[in-house]
């Protein structure tokens, strides 16, 4: 997961310096619904990079890309040599969406918007050995695809506006999205009885529907 997030701001940030536009970095929360919500017994959280480049109008172009983890545990485990080492197991996904913004008021220091995008959204886990040990080998598999529409809301709120008057250049962004998604595989090892013995144990299909809620810190550049 720490690897994927690095190669995710790096893109971002190769992304934004093309334009003079608004780049912000979030917290999100996930909100499974339907089968999806019934196989993860756990509110997935994680972080997302966004980047939406003016167009001289009330519409902005652009996406997010974020990772999220919804299942972690760190166990011993005891290697074929008599080694025991420690163990870190995870069941996460990442997002990749593009879309468009239509803000409905932008000269205040409120700048609420509406949000359609398209995307995917990638299952998949890890089982890391929090130390090195030559006879462990680190595994780290996709499970399945999801194909999503979304539509949501939010707004930005300038600081600088409110109490100096002046537009300002950083901005705090809110928003949720309501994602429709097709059938996909994904994993959640707490479902499986016992230790899980390898990376496809407690895997399930099912559609993808999921609310995301978000809250960031958005720069002007």
């Amino acid at each position: 997961m720490k690897k994927l997030l690095v190669l995710l701001v790096g893109i971002v940030f190769s992304f934004s310096s093309f334009s003079q536009n608004l780049f912000s970095t979030n917290v999100k929360v996930y909100d499974p619904k339907g089968a999806l919500n019934q196989n993860i017994d756990h509110i997935p959280v994680g972080i997302s990079f966004s980047y939406w480049r003016d167009t001289n109008t009330k519409f902005a172009l652009g996406g997010e890309m974020g990772i999220a983890m919804y299942t972690q545990d760190t166990y011993d485990l005891m290697l074929d040599n008599g080694d025991v080492i420690e163990v870190s197991e995870e069941d996460c996904f990442w997002t990749l969406h593009v879309g468009t913004r239509y803000f409905l008021i932008e000269e205040t220091a409120v700048k609420p918007y509406a949000e359609a995008r398209v995307g995917m959204t990638t299952f998949f886990s890890s089982r890391i050995a929090t130390d090195e040990n030559a006879d462990f080998e680190d595994t780290f598999e996709f499970h399945g695809t999801a194909f999503n529409t979304a539509i949501g809301g939010g707004f930005l709120l300038d600081f600088n506006h409110i109490f100096n008057g002046t537009p300002g250049d950083i901005l705090l962004d809110a928003g949720v999205n309501f994602h429709s998604g097709t059938s996909a595989s994904y994993r959640n090892f707490e479902m499986v009885d016992g230790t899980a013995n390898t990376l496809d144990d407690g895997t399930f299909q099912s559609l993808t529907n999921y609310v995301d809620y978000k809250i960031g810190v958005a720069f002007l550049f």
